[in-house]
């Protein structure tokens, strides 16, 4: 902006960002895994030219140390890019996808993946793509340091619309939040005898939208729209000492299964 009195020239009157919204951004990259070490530094580096010079001198005496666990991989950012051109062109993309067998080298799985991109997100600490993979009907997480070879193909993007009825936004926002540990599964009503402490734990995870349908002093029923998958096996087993599951039967059964099961190899 220019200065009232215009020989003393021009001045900056505010930042686009705030220092303490700096910090959060900085952290972020921080503590992405799936980010190598050199790019790390590189976005750190252009967050801490968009504060002050005493703003930038602080950022840094309070810049966390890089997480341990960075990935060696620097394809990430170009898969992003690749991702992003063929949502925008209406393009399939094609990619293999990686493992560690028990050599503990990485192969490829077999197959060659075929998807149309729709989204991409960061959950867990990983970045994923979300899409579909015909002929399927459903939507699928792909991890994108597990895969290799990706490429934008000349197939046009199946319409999302039409395959699943609703806006893009819409409907991945409801996946997402109905897939436990990026498990997708038939949508469920699940209800859960629990005791009263862990009802934050079940907020932390499923959020607010949870109906308490009973409760006593001891403990209470809680009812939850999700996904019935692997995922909420997993997530059940962590908390099977303070959970118990009412409903669905078949759920309880399958539950019931898999702690029997689990006994058996400690026997």
């Amino acid at each position: 902006m220019f200065h009232e009195n215009n020989k003393l020239g021009f001045y900056l009157a505010s930042r686009e960002f705030e220092d303490w919204e700096l910090k959060i951004l900085m952290d972020a990259i921080a503590g992405a895994r799936f980010l190598d070490s050199k790019n790390t530094k590189l976005i750190l580096n252009k967050l801490y030219n968009l504060s002050s010079k005493e703003g930038s001198k602080i950022l840094k005496m309070v810049s966390p140390i890089f997480n341990s666990n960075k990935s060696s991989v620097s394809l990430i950012k170009i898969y992003i890019d690749k991702i992003l051109s063929a949502i925008k062109n209406e393009k399939q993309v094609s990619f293999k996808y990686i493992y560690y067998n028990v050599d503990l080298k990485l192969e490829y799985k077999h197959c060659n993946y075929v998807v149309n991109p729709y989204s991409l997100i960061w959950r867990n600490e990983s970045y994923y793509l979300i899409g579909n993979t015909e002929p399927y009907t459903n939507l699928s997480f792909y991890r994108l340091d597990r895969i290799r070879n990706l490429e934008i193909t000349d197939k046009t993007l199946k319409s999302f619309r039409k395959t699943f009825r609703n806006s893009v936004n819409f409907e991945i926002s409801e996946y997402i939040k109905k897939t436990i540990f990026n498990y997708g599964g038939n949508q469920i009503f699940l209800v859960l005898k629990i005791e009263e402490f862990m009802l934050i734990h079940i907020m932390d995870y499923f959020g607010i939208d949870i109906d308490i349908i009973a409760k006593n002093s001891k403990n209470c029923k809680v009812r939850i729209k999700t996904s019935e998958s692997e995922g909420l096996y997993y997530w059940l087993l962590q908390y099977s000492d303070n959970v118990e599951v009412i409903e669905p039967i078949f759920v309880r059964e399958k539950f019931i299964k898999k702690l029997k099961n689990i006994i058996l190899k400690y026997k």
